[in-house]
């Protein structure tokens, strides 16, 4: 499952303290788009509330970007990402 993969990609390169990784997909469900989107796997949009040092030290357009390029391999599949940055 794409939440699972979600979770396990950024763990492995950011080792954060805190990690969330929110299916949103149903609140999208009946939208046209996400319908044919993703073949038929409900698993579409995703909301990721992450803290992590790693990610602490970087600007916001820094972080967000070293998160697409982790996630990357998986973006294809993935309509719609929410970041949130818990910063200290």
């Amino acid at each position: 499952m794409i939440k699972e993969e979600i979770f396990e990609i950024l763990t492995h390169h950011f080792h954060p303290l805190s990690l969330e990784v929110i299916d949103d997909s149903l609140k999208h469900a009946k939208h046209q788009s996400n319908m044919s989107f993703n073949k038929g796997t409900i698993e579409t949009h995703f909301c990721i509330k992450i803290y992590s040092i790693q990610l602490n030290n970087m600007k916001l357009l820094e972080a967000h970007k070293a998160i697409y390029s982790k996630l990357d391999a998986i973006m294809a599949r993935i309509h719609a990402l929410q970041i949130i940055l818990i910063k200290d």
